[in-house]
């Protein structure tokens, strides 16, 4: 714990405290029960993304520079 305190800059009673809680929490904390779908396939996160080609550019050394 005194590493976890250290690395978080927090003093050590706090994070025996907080990992109490938490702990405390995960014990108390039931599972919502679903039953499996059958063919079931999650979907993309992103609803939407635009596809967009990519460009290479370049530049042409063999034309006179305008200045």
């Amino acid at each position: 714990m005194s590493a976890v305190a250290d690395y978080l800059r927090i003093s050590r009673s706090y994070a025996y405290r907080r990992c109490a809680k938490a702990r405390w929490l995960a014990i108390q904390m039931w599972h919502i029960p679903t039953p499996p779908l059958e063919n079931f396939m999650p979907g993309p996160w992103r609803s939407f993304r635009l596809r967009r080609p990519q460009v290479q550019l370049a530049f042409n050394f063999d034309d006179e520079l305008l200045i």
